[in-house]
């Protein structure tokens, strides 16, 4: 009786295409990360206080039962 072993291996060309895809991904994110433009927050505290300018009058209206001023 023979026995054989048959071994399927993959294709050069697939492999090297394949191999090319993922280096560029991988080469593509790094650049991506590295040259990816710095997001500057300032924050900043406004310590004098809020002026509200003067009502035009100062009488209150009634509307539906409630009062506004």
């Amino acid at each position: 009786m023979d026995a054989g072993l048959a071994v399927n291996r993959f294709h050069a060309r697939a492999v090297a295409v394949l191999a090319t895809l993922f280096a560029g991904l991988a080469i593509g994110g790094s650049l991506g990360y590295t040259i990816k433009p710095t997001t500057d927050v300032v924050v900043t505290h406004n310590t004098s206080p809020v002026v509200q300018p003067a009502p035009i009058s100062d009488t209150c209206i009634f509307v539906d039962h409630h009062k506004g001023c």
